[in-house]
């Protein structure tokens, strides 16, 4: 069957070629046929035999359609038997009868085929000499005729022959049908027998695995068994020993009770407190940790006792025992230990100070409750602690102080940080430390001073601020202008500081006959200058403050002596100070210098953001709109200038209002958190624009952008969430802002900018520790802005077109934005129209922002201070790129201040300092020993006898009173002279007359002016006296007012002078 299976599918294939090659002679002697009809036509042949010839050719033509449809049943048929004998590949031996009559059925066909394809091929020869018979004569039409009748008789012969090969496939397929259901049956019959003989087998593997797992059970149990019996054998010996044990453990017993009593004995002294009546070091650093963890100082002592307690419970030890008592401090031994922290975290200031080799220093300001407070942090470079051969550790950070100023002037601050130097250099000296330092290393500064010539009989110097001054390289801040003018009075102390320090390093480097003949000349000056008789008659205490300001003036003449004499890199170092400004204002400043460009620019195009005017303002506005006449002009009413005047508009104030509770009381902080967290699955905090923090605005602007739809509904929903539908005015002014195009434009230009620029900005100042960023090398950064602002100044299509690329628009080439969803939301609003104007504004705010940026690092200019400093000063006068350490200390206090009212600022100071500067670890390295922390506890217990506090506030109080009075007086002199002069002018009389005006004098004049300034001063636009300074000014702009003033009764009617007056 097998073979037959593919004799079939090789014979078929054979019998559809045959097929085809009939029809394409078929086709080609119908062609040919057409040919020679074309050919006849040609050669004029009648048109009744082309007639004849073309209805044979027409029957042709119907027979081949035919053979064609009958060749396709054919195809058909095969393709069908090839299916079928697919399924005759299974057969079995049994059918090869079958397969035999099939070949032979198969060879006859095939013979038939092959004597029609001869028969065909005669039939093309026969044609292909019909043709040239037709193109000689009339004769080879009658040929063809003749052959017309043997292709007809062909024909037939092919359709007996197609309706035998039919039959025959009739026949094959009833043979396939039968041998078809003969299989099915063997399967059926096959399969039967496969689930009998399957059943048997698992009966047979189901028997066998009940004779094995009984067979194991079998083995289990005897295992078992002989277990149980070796256990209890065992068991037997151990009961054995363990009887034998019993009398040996009752004798370890009553020896462990003993030793317990021991170790209670032994823990009474591991958790003794004091030593002497006075707490132990590692007592006093509990506190110092519990107290600057924000444990108040009347609640650490309870703190302290139960951790106590509770190290009593561990160690078994009783407290009720009648031997052990825990002794807790009280809030004043608490007080005082923290002080000590204090004095500590002083020292340690001191210490980093004489050993480092440079140091800067940053300050800031704020007010609460309307004094000032002023913060100081120090920048050291190789202080206490730090590897110099790791730059990344060289710079340390210490905080300095929080301290209460009378007022915020230049001259205020420079007396705090100089005092402040100058009480960390006492209390270092006088501390047994700086003992303990000068014995084991050399002074850091005495480097310095080496190029100077030197005896071996020279005197170190202590630690004083003459000292420190060389080594003090800049001050940072913000670009305040008293921040500014602070760094130009410390810069001249420094430099004070510094000629002192060297005059008198100088003088004690010099021989003592030189120094004694300085001295002596310039006292003989002195004297010569008060004379000798006036100099006798001084007492002892006047003659030596006249010789200590002798010694100072020999001290400055040499200290420039001294400084020639170094060499220029020393001379360059120790007066080097530089200056830069908080990296963070740069940026907030530049944002309102857009913000006010945007302003300008909407003055240009004739529209502007809607007002969003307080209650106040708004109604008077509304009042003024309704008095208005559509037609009539109407004068502004004062009233109604100061409203226009003060209102705001734009999105700075939107988002103003959208943040404006600083409290958590009102407002809808946390209501907002829940609508946010059901609409897009998590809880949204609004930017926090009511308190200083920096891109706030900008950051509230991305998200009103990226959520404006669910804003609007959050507007909605607070509306008809109340019992009265209603929005109260500051919601009404924020749906209003929300709703008004121009002010989305300005929210756009606050976003692009804010991803574009401010961004990739602060990230790069910031860094990810504050020692990153040295403020000094901002410069190529700064550049880096600029040249990033003036590429989309010229083509803002970079981050407007909806193809922007974030590698593009964002500086330093991101690959993803950093808030995609308002992006995604500007580029919705365009398509939606509601952006007007955008490209031109958001030019504006670039162009504003870049004036700005060119303005605040005016300090990075070529020629400048920084420009001019190598790397190696830079790194040596290494300051950071922010002020955030003492804006952070200075909210610190506010912090403290709200939590602890009664808390003192020294209190703050103490734990701020311990915590910030790392102080307890010092406090362990260096002053363990039992003179430094009995040097310790004094110098607390002495301050916290002193009311530094009190003092200082009573000494603010009294400047603030004195400076009230100073006013109070000043303001009395004031109106004095405005009676004074008041007076005077009321019996003056306006000179009409021009010629008289003509001659009059500068005072005469200014007399006139003043005359008319009092009697029209809301009227008579009269320049003011600042202004006028040359007399032909003054009779110009006195001739002026006349003039208006004529004017004036013109149209009054019967006003006259007096009444006037």
């Amino acid at each position: 069957m097998l073979k037959l299976t593919e004799y079939l599918l090789l014979k078929m294939p054979l019998q559809r070629a045959t097929s085809e090659r009939k029809l394409k002679i078929l086709e080609q002697t119908r062609n040919a046929r057409l040919a020679r009809i074309h050919d006849a036509k040609k050669e004029n042949v009648s048109e009744r035999k082309t007639r004849s010839i073309s209805s044979s050719i027409t029957r042709l033509s119907t027979e081949l359609e035919r053979h064609k449809e009958q060749l396709t049943e054919v195809q058909r048929l095969s393709d069908r038997q090839y299916h079928v004998n697919e399924a005759l590949r299974t057969t079995v031996e049994t059918l090869q009868k079958s397969k035999n009559s099939a070949e032979k059925h198969l060879e006859e066909s095939q013979h038939v085929l092959g004597n029609a394809t001869n028969r065909l091929d005669r039939s093309r020869n026969r044609a292909s000499a019909t043709n040239q018979q037709l193109r000689n004569s009339q004769k080879t039409v009658q040929r063809l005729r003749g052959e017309q009748v043997s292709l007809s008789e062909e024909n037939n012969q092919l359709r007996k022959e197609l309706a035998q090969m039919e039959e025959k496939l009739t026949e094959m397929k009833l043979n396939s049908d039968m041998l078809q259901r003969q299989l099915s049956l063997q399967l059926q019959s096959l399969q039967t027998s496969d689930s009998m003989l399957h059943s048997s087998r698992l009966e047979c593997f189901s028997s066998a695995n009940r004779v094995s797992y009984l067979e194991g059970n079998v083995r289990i149990f005897q295992i078992q068994d002989y277990n149980y019996k070796v256990k209890i054998r065992d068991l037997r010996m151990h009961n054995i020993q363990m009887r034998k044990s019993c009398s040996a453990l009752r004798i370890r017993l009553s020896r462990f009770q003993k030793r317990t009593s021991l170790f209670k004995d032994s823990a009474l002294k591991t958790i003794r407190l004091t030593e002497k009546g006075v707490y132990t070091p590692r007592v006093r650093c509990l506190v110092r940790r519990i107290a600057s963890s924000g444990v108040s100082l009347e609640k650490c002592g309870v703190v302290v006792g139960e951790f106590l307690r509770f190290l009593c419970i561990f160690l078994g030890v009783s407290e009720g025992d009648g031997k052990t008592k825990i002794r807790i401090p009280s809030p004043r031994t608490i007080r005082r230990i923290v002080g000590e922290g204090n004095v500590a975290s002083k020292l340690q200031l001191g210490l980093g100070l004489k050993q480092t080799e440079g140091f800067t220093i940053g300050g800031d300001g704020t007010t609460n409750r309307n004094l000032n407070y002023e913060a100081m942090h120090l920048h050291l470079n190789d202080t206490v602690g730090s590897d110099s051969e790791n730059p990344s550790t060289r710079h340390t950070t210490y905080f300095g102080e929080v301290r209460q100023s009378a007022n915020h002037r230049s001259e205020t601050q420079v007396k705090g940080d100089t005092q402040f130097l100058h009480g960390l250099v006492e209390l270092f000296n006088r501390s047994p430390l700086a003992t303990l330092v000068s014995m084991s290393r050399q002074s850091s500064s005495s480097s310095l001073w080496s190029p100077l010539p030197s005896q071996s009989n020279t005197l170190s110097l202590p630690l004083s601020v003459c000292t420190l001054a060389p080594k003090f390289h800049g001050s940072h801040g913000d670009h305040a202008e008293d921040q500014k003018a602070k760094h130009r009075l410390l810069s001249e102390w420094k430099s004070e500081m510094t000629l002192r320090g060297l005059g008198a390093e100088y003088i004690l480097s010099m021989p003592d006959e030189e120094r004694n003949a300085a001295f002596w000349k310039e006292k003989e000056e002195m004297i010569l200058q008060i004379g000798e008789s006036e100099w006798n008659l001084m007492s002892k205490e006047e003659k030596k403050k006249s010789n200590l300001s002798v010694m100072e003036k020999v001290t400055e003449k040499l200290a420039e002596v001294a400084l020639q004499s170094l060499p220029e890199e020393a001379r360059r170092r120790i007066m080097m100070f530089a200056w830069c400004g908080c990296g963070m204002h740069k940026d907030l400043n530049a944002v309102k210098g857009g913000d006010l460009a945007m302003r300008e620019e909407w003055k240009k195009h004739g529209i502007a953001p809607v007002l969003l005017a307080n209650r106040d303002n708004a109604a008077v506005l509304e009042a003024a709109e309704a008095e208005a006449d559509g037609d009539s002009p109407r004068q502004e009413s004062p009233a109604e200038k100061r409203a226009r005047e003060v209102s705001e508009s734009g999105g700075s104030k939107l988002s103003k209002l959208m943040g404006a509770n600083s409290s958590l009381a009102p407002g809808y902080h946390d209501e907002f958190c829940g609508f946010m967290l059901s609409y897009i699955g998590r809880p949204i905090r609004y930017p926090d624009t009511s308190l200083t923090r920096y891109t706030s605005f900008l950051n509230a602007a991305a998200e009103n952008l990226a959520n404006y739809d669910l804003y609007l509904k959050f507007m909605e929903y607070i509306r008809y969430r109340k019992v009265k539908p209603d929005l109260n005015h500051l919601e009404s002014n924020v749906l209003k802002g929300l709703l008004d195009k121009p002010t989305l434009t300005e929210l756009a230009c606050q976003a692009l900018y804010h991803e574009a620029v401010s961004i990739p900005y602060i990230n790069s100042i910031r860094g990810s520790k504050l020692e990153d960023t040295n403020g000094l090398t901002l410069d190529n950064l700064l550049q880096k802005v600029k040249s990033h602002i003036r590429k989309l100044i010229d083509d803002p299509d970079i981050i407007l077109a909806p193809t922007s690329q974030p590698r593009e628009a964002i500086m330093g080439g991101n690959e993803s934005w950093n808030c995609p969803d308002a992006i995604k939301a500007i580029q919705v609003h365009i398509t939606m129209d509601r952006l007007p104007k955008l490209k031109d504004l958001f030019k504006a705010f670039l162009k504003g922002a870049l004036d700005t940026w060119k303005r605040f690092s005016s300090e990075f200019e070529d020629g400048g201070t920084i420009a001019a400093l190598t790397e190696a000063e830079k790194d040596l006068a290494w300051m950071p790129s922010t002020n955030d350490v003492n804006e952070g200390a200075l909210g610190s206090y506010r912090l403290f201040a709200r939590k602890t009212p009664h808390g003192s600022l020294s209190l703050f100071n103490s734990l701020f300092r311990y915590r910030r500067n790392n102080t307890e670890e010092f406090i362990s390295t260096y002053l363990s020993d039992d003179g430094l922390q009995a040097f310790l506890r004094k110098e607390a217990r002495a301050e916290d006898q002193m009311g530094t506090d009190r003092k200082r506030s009573r000494e603010i109080a009294e400047q603030h009173e004195e400076e009230a009075r100073t006013k109070k007086q000043k303001r009395d002199e004031w109106d004095a002279r405005v009676r004074k002069r008041d007076e005077e002018l009321r019996g003056l009389a306006i000179e009409f007359d021009r010629d008289h005006v003509n001659e009059m004098t500068a005072p005469e004049l200014k007399n006139q002016l003043d005359k008319l300034r009092k009697m029209k001063d809301n009227v008579l636009k009269i320049p003011p006296n600042k202004d006028l300074g040359r007399k032909d000014e003054r009779k110009v702009a006195l001739l002026a007012a006349l003039d208006q003033y004529s004017n004036i009764i013109d149209v009054s009617g019967a006003e006259t002078v007096t009444q006037q007056e």
